[in-house]
């Protein structure tokens, strides 16, 4: 995943530098651009370009707003470790630099920016429209709200102007030729198939002998990866909250209370009661078998719209042996119990009903739905006695809390557990030494509240108490141990296993090098496979593609790029790849080249537009990276640190 991101990232960023906010919503340029008041003051800035300063203040937004985007982009798949490796701060302020530049540029190229272009950019900005027409009124309002004057605006408008027409200006640069569409289809659309043989290291932990010397100075080199976390040791007791509740009195107020608050609790949800007929098909059955079976359904559907029993067809033709010889019959079910084709054919259907033919993964059903019952709601009548009990358990557990906060009010200072443990009849038990992110006592996983407040205590001190499953849990710290680097006899195991891999590792890389040593030669992978009892598959014929994708890999950019240079005359690259821990050797087993006669006009056209954009994205960049190589730019020290990499 981080190879694709990192692959996107050039693209993305020149999106970032040139998108078109203005364009579709003016709130957006002020997290860029900063508002009127925010111009840099003194030593406020966060670089300096050719003398010209882009404020602290902007590149936080640039900052904030860039971060927003990846993780609008990327969602769970974007994690801290991500961001980081992404140096998001270099790229916030490599951006906001690339306008500057493209400003300055703007100016030597001596281009202009007339009042009536600036007047049609503004008017046609959505955020300043009503009914799709220019505002006068919005306009003033929603630059109010940002408090900005029409001047400041219409400045920040030109200088937007200003480095859009820079850009065209470079980008108009970008010419396709014929050659180069005929090359642009080409890659597109030859394939390859790779003969593939894979090196796990698991094949080779078998061969690894644990040498004392090689362990511990694998285990020197790599310290820093069994560091134990800091761990915390807590004595506690947990009391039944269910005795609190005996003989608690409950008004009929206390039961309609607990009754509307719990109502979730006592909905009946809407339910059907059908039944089924079953026709199997086999998974990868052909299409004359499909279609068999399905005359077969229709012609028992027939049947059954004709008069005939439906319980009855069941019980002869249903290929379902569980409800089968009950007629089909299924009882009642709520939605979300069967397969959704199926359920939504029987929510649908009227009492007395029968389905046209549902496809499921079993195969063919005919459904008949014998009756219905609507969503309601149990009345306290009805449920009265559940509520009591419901109702007795919650007045225990409060009067416990608040039992357990005077104990622990009283006792948290100088006082003991031992204490709290007498005045409930109840013994003091000890934890194991438990890591934050697994905190758990009495086999109860404890919540991060609770574990930060463990954590956070003086040894002896005792925490405020907290509601289990199990009843209410006093604890205090028994003991914590700082995180750190541990003698190799405490984690012994975990080093072998890691120096094992690390070993099996080197095994398999050391044979991929054997066998593709042997294969240069004689060009013949199966033949060094099959030495070795060692299996070897194909890809079978893939094209290229922006993620880099090999079958049988995943995304891999080194092997997709030589893939493609590989030819019947130099089948075999020079080099071994590593794909997810394993050791990958390759051999060219098919190409076969586009075809010519697919590239049409319309093709033709569509290639030919895809090499101007991307002549025009290289162009932009190479211009880019050459008007920095020019400028003078200083970086203020507390931004510095943020631009390597």
């Amino acid at each position: 995943m981080l190879g694709i991101i990192r692959q996107k990232q050039k693209t993305f960023l020149v999106q970032i530098v040139f998108w078109a906010i203005i364009a579709t919503f003016v709130g957006t340029i002020f997290l860029v651009w900063g508002k009127g008041d925010d111009a840099p003051a003194g030593d406020d800035f966060a670089a300096k370009i050719n003398g010209q300063a882009i404020s602290m203040t902007d590149y936080q937004r640039s900052y904030e707003n860039i971060y927003r985007m990846y993780q609008n982009l990327y969602g769970e798949a974007f994690t801290p470790a991500i961001e980081s490796s992404l140096n998001l701060r270099k790229v916030a302020l490599d951006s906001l630099i690339d306008q500057v530049l493209l400003q300055q540029e703007a100016e030597k190229m001596k281009l202009k920016v007339g009042k009536q272009e600036i007047v049609e950019a503004i008017a046609r900005i959505p955020a300043f429209q009503v009914n799709g027409v220019f505002s006068r009124d919005q306009y003033v309002q929603v630059l109010r709200a940002q408090r900005m004057t029409a001047d400041q605006f219409e400045a920040m408008q030109k200088q937007e102007l200003f480095v859009e027409k820079a850009r065209q200006s470079l980008e108009g640069r970008a010419v396709a030729t014929d050659a180069d569409v005929d090359a642009e289809y080409a890659e597109r659309n030859e394939k390859v198939n790779l003969a593939l043989l894979r090196l796990d290291p698991a094949l080779f932990a078998g061969r690894v002998k644990i040498d004392p010397v090689g362990l511990e100075s694998f285990f020197a080199d790599h310290k820093e990866s069994f560091r134990l976390p800091e761990t915390a040791k807590i004595s506690y007791l947990i009391v039944d909250t269910k005795a609190f509740a005996t003989g608690v009195e409950l008004s009929e107020t206390d039961l309609e209370k607990y009754y509307q608050r719990h109502l979730d609790r006592f909905e009946v949800p809407e339910q059907v009661r059908a039944a089924h007929l079953l026709i199997r098909v086999p998974q990868g059955a052909t299409a004359e078998v499909q279609a068999e079976k399905r005359a077969l359904i229709e012609s028992l559907r027939e049947k059954a719209l004709q008069g005939e029993d439906f319980a009855a067809l069941a019980k002869r033709h249903s290929e379902d042996p569980g409800s089968g010889v009950q007629g089909g019959d299924l009882g009642f079910f709520s939605r979300g119990t069967m397969v959704p084709s199926f359920e939504s054919a029987a929510f649908a259907l009227n009492v007395g009903a029968i389905s046209g033919v549902v496809t499921t993964d079993f195969g063919y059903h005919l459904i008949r739905v014998s009756a219905r019952q609507e969503a309601q709601l149990k009345p306290l009548a009805a449920v009265v006695e559940e509520v009591r009990v419901g109702a007795q358990e919650a007045k225990g557990r409060e009067l416990a809390l608040e039992k357990a906060m005077d104990l622990y009010n009283i006792n948290r200072k100088g006082g003991s557990l031992d204490v709290i443990a007498k005045e409930f009849a109840t013994p003091v038990q000890e934890s194991s030494f438990f890591t934050f992110d697994q905190a758990v006592v009495a086999n109860t996983a404890l919540n991060k509240e609770v574990a930060n407040a463990i954590f956070a205590l003086q040894s002896g001190a005792i925490g405020r108490p907290t509601l289990l499953p199990q009843g209410l849990l006093f604890y205090a710290l028994q003991e914590k141990r700082a995180a750190h680097i541990p003698e190799l006899s405490e984690v012994r195991p975990a080093v072998e296993a890691a120096y094992r891999q690390s070993q099996a590792v080197d095994l398999a890389k050391s044979e991929g090098k054997l066998i593709l040593a042997e294969v240069l030669v004689s060009k013949n992978l199966a033949a060094a496979a099959r030495k070795r009892s060692l299996p070897v598959s194909e890809t079978g014929l893939f094209t290229r593609s922006r993620s880099f994708f090999v079958p049988m890999v995943g995304a891999h950019e080194e092997l997709s790029n030589t893939a493609f240079a590989l030819t019947s005359a130099a089948p075999v690259p020079a080099t071994t790849f590593e794909a997810d821990g394993a050791v990958v050797v390759v051999q060219l087993k098919e190409r076969q080249n586009a075809d010519p006669a697919g590239l049409t006009e319309p093709v033709r056209e569509e290639m030919r537009q895809a090499v101007v954009e991307r002549k025009k994205q290289e162009i932009l960049e190479q211009a880019l990276k050459e008007l920095r190589e020019k400028a003078q730019i200083n970086y203020a020290a507390a931004v510095a640190a943020d631009q390597k990499g």
